[in-house]
């Protein structure tokens, strides 16, 4: 029972934390990308999940749209990450430094990741809290 409740706790304390840090425009669109592309999701049905319109999840990966808290609630329960997850500041892994670099033409890497948000992405849903 103790257990349960520090699990309880715990999970509370750690939406808490994300909250504030959603709030305070501290969410990274390269993470959503990170969970999707884990999760091997994509297309229109991860903007339905998410409760939102295509081509919206491609706007919060780019770094164009912010994405309300319930909208972060549900890309987390869709990809199994937590809301936490998304507002961990570091950085992304560098695809030069991965083994797939060694077997493609660095004309073949991808795109660097997204790592912030644009600021009139995040002032956009500033104004509405």
């Amino acid at each position: 029972m103790a257990a349960a409740q520090n699990g309880e706790e715990r999970r509370k304390a750690n939406l808490a934390l994300a909250y504030q840090r959603w709030r305070d425009g501290e969410l990274f669109p390269w993470r959503i990308t990170l969970a999707l592309d884990y999760r091997e999701l994509e297309g229109p049905e991860v903007d339905a999940a998410c409760g939102v319109a295509e081509p919206c999840v491609d706007m919060w990966e780019d770094g164009h749209l912010y994405p309300t808290w319930d909208q972060l609630l549900a890309l987390a329960e869709l990809t199994g990450f937590t809301p936490v997850f998304f507002t961990i500041k570091s950085e992304p892994p560098r695809f030069e430094n991965t083994s797939a670099a060694f077997h493609t033409k660095p004309k073949d890497w991808p795109d660097p990741p997204v790592l912030e948000f644009l600021p009139e992405a995040y002032e956009a849903i500033r104004r509405t809290l």
